[in-house]
């Protein structure tokens, strides 16, 4: 009966796992940048691009295109229905534009209700994203 709830326990947490795996598209229409305790919404549209080893921010601000790339270090993820009920967190490195990703950042998705929330989190400040599309496997 042990071994049983083991192996139970294993593929459940398998299946978390693989969520996370999976390569998805979320378009965004603004986004919030906080620094301390001021927040600053810009209206923007892009797109945060998700594959098994990196993350594509891809932002147009006030006309200006912005670039943001992470390759993933690692990943928690629990999630009870993807995209929708959960949460994963992911530890990167980040680069802007063309840089070589080397700034350590977290990026937390969040699903609640159906809703999810997007914060990343560079050094200096945190960006939340207003989703507005979800795409899985594009």
């Amino acid at each position: 009966m042990k071994t049983l709830f083991i192996l139970l326990l294993a593929a459940v947490s398998q299946l978390s796992y693989a969520q996370c795996d999976k390569n998805f598209l979320l378009n965004f229409n603004e986004i919030t940048e906080i620094r301390g305790t001021s927040s600053s919404p810009m209206k923007s549209e892009g797109t945060i691009s998700f594959s098994k080893n990196v993350i594509i921010i891809k932002a147009l601000i006030n006309g200006s295109e912005k670039l943001i790339t992470s390759q993933v270090r690692s990943v928690e993820c629990d999630w009870s229905s993807f995209l929708k009920e959960g949460k994963s967190t992911y530890q990167l490195y980040s680069g802007k534009g063309n840089d070589v990703p080397k700034d350590a950042a977290t990026l937390v998705l969040e699903g609640t209700d159906g809703k999810l929330k997007v914060s990343f989190r560079p050094p200096s400040a945190e960006l939340q994203f207003q989703i507005t599309q979800t795409i899985i496997n594009p």
